[in-house]
């Protein structure tokens, strides 16, 4: 059995929770409870995804899978997971979904852009496997993230070959601006990033040197953060977040280059320190 399909099977089970969809401002639009089971057959070698949403009229939907599983969905050694295309065109409309796994919860996002490369809505999914007790987290804040932050990536590239690295985050407030550093450390190898953004309600809008970035506070510790509007001609990234726990956090993103290839899907977890 190969690892990502493996992976994958770290989500069975029965999920319940609901479907948010946000505005790119924060306003909530809709919120649809939903129940997902992830069930495997066959000795493990199929599996299938049944997806109720009640509207309140009740909507299913059924999936099947079988490895190996596509390249444009890739998946992580905790069960955490992205789907995407592996070209953006001009025009595409992208819509890119994400999944944090931890314990018996799991904070889903799927985030879909208008034909100009601007976020159109984001849709949070918020999942208990059946009968837990784990209560949700409060909406994330700004507060919350303040401080130093260290932990490991781990990266996939498009041959599913993995890269493991440190990295280090910083987030100091500074009036209404948030400052974040990123330090990337790979042997020998060190590098720093440095942002600036301002606080607006629940977004922080940073100025990067050839593009928006923004970064979207959303309820039970999540956030979105992308690049915004996306543009073929140089690189860009999708990003969520999920901070579980009070002192960690992970993070998961997909990069693109220049053409609109995707290069390499990431996995973050950073502690407070």
């Amino acid at each position: 059995m190969d690892s990502q399909w493996e992976n994958f099977l770290r989500n069975k089970g029965e999920w319940h929770g609901s479907f948010t969809q946000f505005s790119p401002g924060g306003m909530e639009i809709s919120d649809i409870p939903s129940i997902l089971s992830l069930e495997s057959f066959n000795n493990d070698r199929n599996a299938r995804i049944t997806l109720r949403r009640f509207y309140p009229e009740e909507r299913i939907l059924v999936q099947e899978f079988r490895s190996p599983l596509s390249k444009d969905l890739i998946f992580f050694e905790n069960g955490s997971f992205c789907l995407g295309l592996s070209q953006i065109y001009s025009y595409s409309m992208p819509v890119i979904e994400f999944s944090l796994l931890h314990n018996d919860r799991r904070s889903r996002q799927v985030q879909k852009y208008n034909w100009e490369g601007n976020l159109e809505k984001v849709t949070l999914i918020r999942e208990k496997l059946a009968g837990s007790n784990t209560p949700d987290r409060p909406p994330l804040t700004v507060e919350a993230m303040l401080g130093k932050w260290e932990g490991e990536a781990v990266s996939y590239n498009q041959e599913l070959q993995i890269d493991r690295y440190s990295i280090a985050t910083e987030f100091d407030r500074v009036g209404d601006l948030l400052l974040k550093s990123l330090t990337t450390n790979r042997g020998v190898s060190s590098s720093t990033i440095t942002l600036k953004g301002k606080i607006e309600n629940s977004i922080v809008n940073f100025q990067a040197e050839t593009s928006s970035l923004q970064m979207l506070l959303l309820p039970d510790g999540a956030w979105s953060n992308y690049t915004n509007p996306v543009k073929i001609g140089q690189p860009f990234f999708f990003e969520v977040g999920w901070l579980f726990d009070p002192n960690i956090y992970q993070r998961l993103r997909r990069n693109y280059n220049e053409k609109g290839q995707w290069e390499s899907a990431t996995l973050i977890t950073e502690r407070r320190v």
